[in-house]
């Protein structure tokens, strides 16, 4: 990503509304952010009900698990990058039961990532 699409990406993310699931964060000023202490499910289901579009999940492993084990993913998508770290978080760490997803689409980035996207249920 060059510079100056970086700075207009930066400037669309700071425009939207944003959620911020935190227990000890008490203030965030980077534009539009609103700060959840607790009640994610209730938050979303009540959010998911209301007229408007799309809501988008960018976060790691741990919210990432917490949103699909209270089951209120639709649709799940996976940048998989052309990295071998060796260590990190599971994204499904467990106690799920197994489910298979559709497939939507795969999308090829110059980077050598790959975002995937399939749709549950």
């Amino acid at each position: 990503t060059s510079p100056a699409a970086a700075g207009e990406e930066a400037a669309i993310l700071a425009a939207v509304d944003k959620l911020v699931f935190s227990t000890t964060l008490e203030t965030a000023d980077w534009g539009n952010v609103r700060i959840v202490p607790g009640g994610i499910k209730e938050e979303l289901e009540r959010l998911k009900a209301a007229p408007g579009k799309d809501m988008v999940l960018i976060g790691g492993a741990g919210i990432a698990n917490t949103f699909l084990k209270l089951g209120i993913v639709d649709e799940l998508s996976l940048l998989v990058s052309p990295i071998i770290s060796g260590g990190g978080t599971r994204l499904f760490e467990g106690g799920y039961e197994r489910e298979n997803l559709k497939f939507v689409s795969a999308d090829p980035f110059d980077s050598g990532a790959v975002l995937l996207t399939y749709a549950r249920g």
